[in-house]
């Protein structure tokens, strides 16, 4: 059993496996503590307001129906999106486009506009909830 073990570790899938795994976690653990600093700065220093387009907005809905459920009017609907823009991690920046990845949405940020939203099955980013937690707290908006 131990040599099939030593054959797994020192094989090419698990030096992949723990490459990515590693890359992966070292991100997110960095992504985490900004957030951290963050929440603890001012809002005004780090937060930008958005105008966020209607086609955007009905994305959304067609894309995430569970979390628009859960909202009672398109303020809140705009909120999960200038959150989930604020918690999300660039992706690309083409041409003066950010593209913002929030689990496998991608938000593309034109200047202060939020112009359109697509599914990315390539890209992942996972938030984790006390990171939304505090965003949400920092904005003072606090969701039963």
């Amino acid at each position: 059993m131990r040599e099939t073990i030593e054959k797994f570790f020192y094989s090419r899938i698990f030096k992949k496996l723990r490459a990515h795994h590693y890359k992966m976690g070292y991100e997110q653990g960095r992504f985490d503590q900004e957030m951290d600093r963050l929440m603890k700065s001012e809002p005004s220093k780090y937060i930008e307001t958005f105008y966020i387009d209607e086609k955007v907005i009905q994305k959304y809905r067609q894309q995430c129906p569970v979390s628009t459920q859960k909202c009672k009017s398109n303020k809140e609907i705009e909120y999960k999106i200038f959150r989930a823009i604020h918690t999300g991690r660039m992706s690309r920046n083409e041409n003066g486009k950010k593209h913002i990845n929030y689990y496998r949405n991608c938000f593309v940020v034109e200047g202060s506009r939020v112009v359109d939203l697509y599914y990315d099955r390539e890209n992942y980013w996972y938030v984790k909830e006390h990171v939304k937690e505090a965003f949400d707290r920092k904005n003072r908006k606090l969701y039963v």
